[in-house]
């Protein structure tokens, strides 16, 4: 640089070192979640899973990258858009989003005020098909109103009476699935709370197969109708004219 005085003409040269100094990585991601049964189309995002080792769907929902590429001394804030991301307003929270939402990533160098913007791009993924159907029984005892059913006949095709209880569908829709059975619908939407596989109902009874995709984790709940069938009247019935026997003493 050179400095010079405009009265005298005098000047000095000093010299100025210029440093380009590294953005911080930013690696474009993917999360995946369950869609929301009660808001279709929509799931809820934990946003900071993005930072994180990729590890769906067993420990996050980050399904590509680290977005910092695990770097430390950043800030990571999440925006809505671009133009937020790079002036640092208007950052956004955890939430439910809609399928294909693409949320913008500002990763800053606490050192250095740099930055990076990164796109998370959010995938509301579905559940796997759950089918309602109908398990019968006969009644057991006679005029209990009770039946001892097997449960996992609701994921056979159905054969109502030949081969199983199954009379509507298979739950499962013919896939490989994990299913448990479930006393009430939100026990079946929170995975608490299994029955047995079999047991004795009574009649008019519904219980709530969890329908489970492994890959995924996402579950479809499917109902399942318990019908006792009465059972038949043991009096003897003759046709036509009465039969008469007679009994040596």
């Amino acid at each position: 640089m050179r400095e010079e005085d405009p009265t005298t003409l005098c000047f000095d040269v000093a010299q100025i070192t210029l440093t380009v100094v590294d953005l911080p990585d930013a690696v474009n991601t993917e999360l995946r979640a369950c869609e929301d049964p009660n808001n279709l189309g929509f799931a809820d995002f934990t946003l900071t899973d993005a930072e994180l080792a990729p590890a769906y769907p067993a420990g996050n929902s980050n399904f590509t990258a680290d977005i910092d590429n695990g770097g430390s001394g950043i800030t990571v804030t999440y925006h809505g858009l671009q133009s937020d991301a790079d002036n640092n307003v208007s950052p956004i929270a955890d939430g439910p989003y809609a399928n294909g939402t693409i949320v913008y990533a500002r990763i800053e160098d606490n050192a250095t005020t740099c930055y990076n913007v990164a796109e998370v791009l959010l995938t509301v993924v579905l559940p796997p098909t759950a089918n309602d159907t109908e398990l019968k029984e006969c009644e057991d005892p006679a005029g209990s109103g009770m039946a001892m059913f097997t449960l996992t006949d609701a994921e056979l095709a159905p054969g109502f009476p030949a081969t199983n209880s199954n009379v509507t569908a298979d739950v499962d829709n013919g896939a490989t699935r994990t299913v448990t059975y479930h006393a009430s619908q939100p026990d079946a939407e929170d995975n608490v709370g299994p029955i047995g596989s079999s047991g004795s109902f009574s009649d008019g009874t519904i219980v709530y197969a969890r329908v489970e995709d492994a890959a995924t984790g996402c579950a479809g709940i499917a109902e399942v109708l318990l019908t006792v069938l009465e059972a038949p009247d043991p009096e003897i019935q003759f046709e036509g004219s009465p039969v008469i026997y007679d009994m040596c003493r």
